[in-house]
Protein backbone atom coordinates (compact mmCIF):
# COMPACT_ATOMS: atom_id res chain seq x y z
CA UNK A 1 0.00 0.00 0.00
CA UNK A 2 0.99 3.35 -0.83
CA UNK A 3 1.22 5.12 2.58
CA UNK A 4 2.40 8.59 1.49
CA UNK A 5 3.05 10.49 -1.75
CA UNK A 6 6.69 11.44 -2.38
CA UNK A 7 5.67 13.81 -5.28
CA UNK A 8 6.25 17.29 -3.80
CA UNK A 9 9.21 15.95 -2.24
CA UNK A 10 10.65 14.98 -5.35
CA UNK A 11 9.93 18.11 -7.27
CA UNK A 12 11.27 20.44 -4.35
CA UNK A 13 14.71 18.81 -4.86
CA UNK A 14 15.01 18.67 -7.99
CA UNK A 15 13.34 22.00 -8.78
CA UNK A 16 10.99 20.75 -11.31
CA UNK A 17 7.97 22.57 -12.21
CA UNK A 18 4.80 20.33 -11.92
CA UNK A 19 2.91 19.73 -15.23
CA UNK A 20 -0.89 20.37 -15.52
CA UNK A 21 -2.52 18.34 -18.55
CA UNK A 22 -4.72 20.16 -20.13
CA UNK A 23 -7.66 17.77 -19.76
CA UNK A 24 -7.83 18.36 -16.14
CA UNK A 25 -10.57 21.67 -15.31
CA UNK A 26 -9.96 24.46 -13.20
CA UNK A 27 -13.23 23.61 -11.81
CA UNK A 28 -12.67 21.55 -8.58
CA UNK A 29 -13.82 18.18 -8.82
CA UNK A 30 -15.77 16.78 -5.64
CA UNK A 31 -13.68 13.32 -5.34
CA UNK A 32 -16.95 12.15 -2.29
CA UNK A 33 -20.45 11.92 -1.99
CA UNK A 34 -22.21 13.67 1.19
CA UNK A 35 -25.78 12.18 1.99
CA UNK A 36 -27.71 13.20 5.15
CA UNK A 37 -30.01 10.09 6.57
CA UNK A 38 -31.74 11.04 9.41
CA UNK A 39 -29.30 12.93 11.82
CA UNK A 40 -26.53 11.59 10.46
CA UNK A 41 -24.11 12.41 7.40
CA UNK A 42 -22.66 9.29 5.02
CA UNK A 43 -19.68 10.64 3.37
CA UNK A 44 -18.24 8.40 0.59
CA UNK A 45 -15.23 8.86 -1.21
CA UNK A 46 -15.74 8.02 -4.63
CA UNK A 47 -11.90 8.19 -6.03
CA UNK A 48 -9.95 5.46 -5.10
CA UNK A 49 -6.71 6.71 -4.90
CA UNK A 50 -7.25 10.43 -4.30
CA UNK A 51 -4.14 12.82 -4.09
CA UNK A 52 -3.22 14.43 -1.15
CA UNK A 53 -4.40 18.15 -2.87
CA UNK A 54 -7.80 16.33 -3.04
CA UNK A 55 -7.89 15.18 0.28
CA UNK A 56 -6.99 18.37 1.65
CA UNK A 57 -9.48 20.39 -0.32
CA UNK A 58 -12.14 17.73 -0.01
CA UNK A 59 -11.77 17.52 4.01
CA UNK A 60 -11.75 21.40 4.01
CA UNK A 61 -15.58 20.98 2.20
CA UNK A 62 -16.28 18.24 4.51
CA UNK A 63 -15.46 20.07 7.74
CA UNK A 64 -17.64 23.45 6.73
CA UNK A 65 -20.61 21.58 5.70
CA UNK A 66 -20.26 20.00 9.29
CA UNK A 67 -20.06 23.69 10.53
CA UNK A 68 -22.62 24.87 8.50
CA UNK A 69 -25.58 22.07 9.10
CA UNK A 70 -23.87 21.52 12.60
CA UNK A 71 -24.08 18.16 11.83
CA UNK A 72 -22.68 15.75 14.57
CA UNK A 73 -22.77 12.51 13.23
CA UNK A 74 -20.94 10.99 10.50
CA UNK A 75 -19.95 8.37 9.16
CA UNK A 76 -17.03 7.87 6.90
CA UNK A 77 -16.71 4.93 4.13
CA UNK A 78 -13.36 4.05 3.14
CA UNK A 79 -13.96 1.53 0.87
CA UNK A 80 -14.88 -0.89 -0.46
CA UNK A 81 -12.43 -1.03 -2.52
CA UNK A 82 -9.89 2.08 -1.06
CA UNK A 83 -6.44 1.81 -3.08
CA UNK A 84 -4.07 3.51 -0.24
CA UNK A 85 -4.00 5.89 2.45
CA UNK A 86 -1.87 8.48 2.82
CA UNK A 87 -0.82 10.02 6.02
CA UNK A 88 -2.30 13.01 5.02
CA UNK A 89 -5.59 11.22 5.30
CA UNK A 90 -5.29 9.95 8.44
CA UNK A 91 -4.55 13.17 9.74
CA UNK A 92 -7.69 14.53 8.15
CA UNK A 93 -9.80 11.66 9.52
CA UNK A 94 -8.25 12.62 13.27
CA UNK A 95 -8.79 16.31 12.21
CA UNK A 96 -12.75 15.28 11.64
CA UNK A 97 -12.81 13.28 14.65
CA UNK A 98 -11.46 15.86 16.70
CA UNK A 99 -13.74 18.77 15.03
CA UNK A 100 -17.29 16.24 15.71
CA UNK A 101 -15.78 15.49 19.30
CA UNK A 102 -15.41 19.22 20.02
CA UNK A 103 -19.53 19.78 18.57
CA UNK A 104 -20.30 16.66 20.89
CA UNK A 105 -20.47 14.55 17.93
CA UNK A 106 -19.05 10.92 16.97
CA UNK A 107 -17.44 9.60 14.07
CA UNK A 108 -17.83 6.04 12.76
CA UNK A 109 -15.86 4.19 9.69
CA UNK A 110 -17.32 1.82 7.50
CA UNK A 111 -15.96 -0.48 4.33
CA UNK A 112 -12.74 -0.11 5.82
CA UNK A 113 -10.44 -3.44 4.19
CA UNK A 114 -8.00 -5.69 6.11
CA UNK A 115 -5.15 -3.62 4.34
CA UNK A 116 -6.23 -0.32 5.14
CA UNK A 117 -6.96 -1.46 8.85
CA UNK A 118 -3.91 -2.49 9.23
CA UNK A 119 -2.75 0.76 8.89
CA UNK A 120 -4.90 1.93 11.21
CA UNK A 121 -3.18 -0.50 13.93
CA UNK A 122 0.67 -0.02 12.75
CA UNK A 123 -0.28 3.44 13.37
CA UNK A 124 -1.95 2.45 17.17
CA UNK A 125 -5.18 4.52 15.61
CA UNK A 126 -7.20 1.23 15.79
CA UNK A 127 -8.74 1.88 19.05
CA UNK A 128 -9.04 5.68 18.40
CA UNK A 129 -12.12 4.67 16.20
CA UNK A 130 -15.79 3.02 16.16
CA UNK A 131 -14.94 0.93 12.90
CA UNK A 132 -17.93 -1.03 10.95
CA UNK A 133 -19.24 -2.97 7.94
CA UNK A 134 -21.29 -0.84 5.95
CA UNK A 135 -23.34 2.58 6.52
CA UNK A 136 -26.59 1.38 8.20
CA UNK A 137 -24.42 0.10 11.02
CA UNK A 138 -21.99 2.78 11.36
CA UNK A 139 -25.33 4.97 11.63
CA UNK A 140 -26.51 2.85 14.72
CA UNK A 141 -23.39 2.65 16.43
CA UNK A 142 -23.51 6.61 15.79
CA UNK A 143 -26.66 6.47 18.01
CA UNK A 144 -25.99 5.27 20.67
Amino acid sequence: LDIGNGWDKLIEENNLTPLIRPEISHEPIQIYELERQGDGLCLRFKNLRPSELEIQDSFQEIKKIIADEKANKVALSLGPNMECMYSVFLGKIISLQRQLNELGGKLAVCHVSPQVKSIFAACKLDDRFCFTDDFPTALEALNK
